[in-house]
């Protein structure tokens, strides 16, 4: 999926319930845009990756354990 990063927050929730996009995969290719982009951009002021990927690990887990937290989980 190479425009991961235009789908809207409920195309992505979508797409992991459906088990086609996982929290980890989205948020690594925002986390390889943000390296790619932000030296132009300077949009952040202290990326995260290590805690970004944590709670998109947590998130993916939840996922395959069955557990729903609503519309936002796991949406970086």
């Amino acid at each position: 999926m190479s425009d991961i990063h235009l789908l809207t927050m409920a195309e992505i929730v979508g797409l992991y319930r459906k088990r086609k996009l996982s929290p980890v995969e989205l948020t690594r290719t925002y986390l390889d845009r943000i390296e790619r982009l932000d030296e132009h951009l300077v949009s952040f002021v202290l990326p995260t990756p290590e805690r970004a990927l944590a709670d998109a690990r947590r998130a993916e887990d939840e996922f395959m354990r069955g557990i729903d937290r609503g519309p936002m989980q796991g949406v970086p």
